[in-house]
Parts: structure tokens; sequence; C-alpha cells
């Protein structure tokens, strides 16, 4: 069985931000901020955020 996931992708200042579907659009904004929050540079960088398991 084949399992397609939708990804989100945000360029942010030549970085890339790659998140799973979530469609809860408060929760999804909070766990990206979360993630951004603690980085300085993002030029260069791939960050993931995944949405959680149920």
């Amino acid at each position: 069985m084949l399992v397609v996931r939708t990804l989100v992708l945000i360029i942010f200042i030549f970085g890339i931000i790659i998140c799973t579907e979530d469609r809860n659009l408060e929760r999804l904004a909070k766990r990206i901020h979360e993630a951004i929050a603690v980085i300085e540079v993002f030029t260069g960088k791939l960050i993931r955020v995944n949405r959680p398991a149920k």
C-alpha cells in the first residue's frame, strides 16, 4: 500500500520549512513558531515540522 502524505513547503529567507498537513492552522502555526524561534540564521536550513501523532 502506498501512503502519500501532503507536505506544506514554506520558503523563509532562503531556508525551507517542511510541514506535514495539519488542518488545525493555529496548532500548525504554533509548531512552526516553536521550531524557528531557536534558529538565528535560516540561510541554507531545512526545518521539519511534523504533526503530532493522534
